[in-house]
């Protein structure tokens, strides 16, 4: 069983200037007819008003199949009247001419014409709160046989029933209780939902309720509104009640003295309860069980004339008594069991500032829809704030993770560049070696030739030259030597490649070099 918090509250109101105004502004919110005072007022949605419900007239509809016309007879169907000039000598008259429908009657009963004092019943006995149907009187026109004096009698019923219907809604003393508007109301917290709690049981129960404690007292109208609350919540429906504060018996304005009757009854059936509970723990000997037993509660006065205090017991208890009705009847079987609020919760101070506005309009209470509303609007203000500082962020993340890139881009770039002008520059030098290369090869490929061919004819020359040169420097013939190095010189300018020059060039400067003996004048041959 799921322990929950209901939220149930009544005003009495009277028919003072202060107690009618305050009457007008509650039917006006709750039959949804806009109001110059609260046209620019947010109390509920327009977009979720296709859902609220009315109970008037003894039928159930939704609150928009009724025109805005339509509303407004139900509303001026409720409202006080305005007083009549001299009402208490009109209903002193209306008082005698009952008196004399009612000998009507009972003469016609006598004489045997039961089907006319069954007429004239249903004419006198109508309630103080119900006008006097026309149907009843056109009957007891037309009777065959008519009664005895017709004509005079007829003329008393119709003044009987045009006096009845004037005095019909009259306004009480401004003392006394006109209508009580109460509300029933599980908060948004405890997330009891539609699915749950139907806005149609809702309306049904209190209507059920109400006729349970208040059976003589009926009701003006039942309204669920299901619109006081954000689009995106299923809680929070609740049924507001008008109820007469008229004895539709007995035409009496006192709904507070039955209220505290019926209160006291409540209260005394749970003191005999606890006295016979206390009895039973005594027979058995339990005495000190019997002593922690609460105490007896004192009833209340039934004169109407409560003190302060008395008025908040009576609040209180009429509360518990609601409480345990709709819980058996009504949220125990879904599984839900509504307590009333802890003492340590009614002290704190955000309950003692709704107790102390719940007088008030909704348009000047601080939780009401447009708080909700501003609060809701808030929150996702905030929420769209934070969404926009995270995007905020990470778009400066983003924005330096593309500096970083733009940057690593840039120098993976420069690095680039300088590796493709040394893989460049290493490409021509690879070129230039590979044309000397080809160069080189194609002059070894000449010299090869040359070597290969007359070449090879000139160097044996050139050496046998250079062998006579040199056997004539060992005999010291020095002078015979350098003849043939002169024309072996000249042989190499005019006849050698460079290459091979420059070789047997530095063989003759190492040979000339040398100094020998040139005693010996012997001719030298090669064999």
């Amino acid at each position: 069983m799921k322990t929950i918090r209901l939220f149930y509250r009544h005003f009495n109101i009277n028919t003072t200037r202060a107690g009618t105004a305050k009457l007008l502004k509650t039917l006006r919110h709750s039959l949804r007819i806009l109001h110059k005072d609260n046209s620019k007022k947010l109390e509920w949605d327009e977009s979720l008003s296709s859902g609220n419900l009315i109970w008037a007239n003894g039928m159930t509809k939704h609150l928009d199949d009724y025109s805005l016309e339509e509303r407004q007879t139900i509303f001026d169907g409720i409202i006080p009247r305005a007083k009549l000039k001299n009402e208490s000598r009109l209903k002193d008259q209306r008082r005698q001419l009952r008196h004399k429908v009612k000998k009507m009657c009972d003469s016609e009963r006598k004489s045997g014409n039961e089907h006319a004092a069954y007429l004239l019943e249903k004419i006198y006995l109508q309630g103080h709160n119900e006008k006097v149907p026309e149907t009843p009187i056109s009957h007891l026109e037309n009777l065959t046989p008519p009664m005895a004096r017709h004509k005079q009698k007829m003329k008393t019923v119709r003044k009987f029933a045009l006096l009845h219907n004037r005095l019909v809604g009259a306004k009480p003393n401004v003392n006394s209780t006109y209508l009580q508007e109460g509300i029933f109301k599980i908060p948004h917290r405890w997330k009891v939902d539609d699915n749950t709690i139907t806005p149609e049981e809702w309306l049904e129960y209190t209507k059920g309720c109400l006729k349970h404690f208040f059976p003589n007292y009926p009701i003006h109208a039942l309204v669920v509104h299901v619109d006081e609350r954000l689009k995106n919540e299923l809680t929070g429906a609740h049924c507001h009640y008008f109820l007469s504060g008229q004895d539709s018996v007995f035409g009496n304005w006192d709904l507070l003295k039955t209220q505290i009757e019926v209160v006291n009854q409540f209260i005394d059936s749970k003191n005999r309860l606890l006295i016979e509970q206390k009895k039973e723990l005594e027979k058995q000997g339990k005495f000190e069980e019997s002593e922690k037993l609460e105490d007896l509660e004192e009833l209340l006065p039934e004169n109407c004339t409560l003190t302060r205090e008395q008025s908040a017991i009576h609040g209180e208890r009429l509360q518990r008594m609601f409480y345990e009705h709709i819980n058996h009847h009504f949220l125990n079987p879904k599984g839900l069991h509504a307590e009333v609020s802890s003492e340590e919760e009614r002290e704190t101070l955000e309950y003692k500032k709704m107790a102390r506005q719940a007088p008030s309009a909704k348009s000047k209470r601080e939780y009401n829809y447009e708080s909700r509303l501003i609060e809701e609007l808030k929150k996702e203000r905030l929420l769209l704030e934070q969404t926009a500082a995270d995007e905020k962020n990470e778009i400066a993340r983003l924005v330096s993770q593309r500096e970083q890139l733009t940057s690593e881009i840039t120098e993976s770039e420069s690095i680039f560049e300088w590796q493709k002008s040394q893989q460049q520059e290493e490409l021509e030098q690879l070129q230039q070696g590979n044309r000397e290369l080809r160069f080189e090869g194609i002059r070894l490929k000449n010299f090869a030739e040359k070597i290969s061919g007359k070449v090879s004819e000139e160097l044996s020359s050139i050496i046998r030259q250079a062998y006579i040169a040199v056997q004539y420097q060992q005999r010291g013939q020095q002078h015979k030597a350098n003849d043939y190095f002169i024309r072996l010189t000249e042989r190499l300018e005019n006849e050698m490649d460079l290459d091979i020059k420059q070789i047997m060039q530095s063989v003759i400067d190492a040979i000339e070099s040398t100094d020998l003996d040139d005693s010996n004048d012997t001719e030298v041959t090669y064999d």
